[in-house]
């Protein structure tokens, strides 16, 4: 297992294509992957926001935060990396991240 497949946008995203996104959530960000050893981590841009899985077997919300001291890390408690039983509550996390994320775009008077 390699872990998920990349997003369809990622080439464009690492050639530097479509600019900086207006808003960005991750969720079940890994630590490690299916062997369990940590790996090395990409660089991720600080003030990502990330929802993390307090059991999640690839990397938990405090490993994160120790690899990743400038990010903003909401964690559901009670569930794995799949989060059974709490999709709702990780779906009503996303959005109102970006509902937050998308007014204070709306509200900044250089995107006027």
């Amino acid at each position: 297992m390699r872990g998920c497949p990349p997003s369809p946008a990622a080439p464009r995203a690492r050639r530097g294509g479509g600019g900086p996104p207006d808003a960005l959530a991750s969720v079940g960000f890994p630590r490690r992957w299916a062997r369990l050893e940590p790996q090395s981590l990409p660089p991720v841009p600080d003030g990502t926001f990330v929802v993390a899985a307090e059991h999640d077997q690839f990397g938990t919300a405090d490993e994160l935060r120790a690899a990743y001291p400038r990010l903003r890390i909401a964690e559901i408690k009670g569930v794995d990396h799949f989060f059974v039983g709490k999709r709702e509550e990780l779906g009503q996390f996303v959005a109102d991240e970006l509902e937050r994320s998308f007014d204070q775009h709306r509200r900044d008077p250089r995107f006027a």
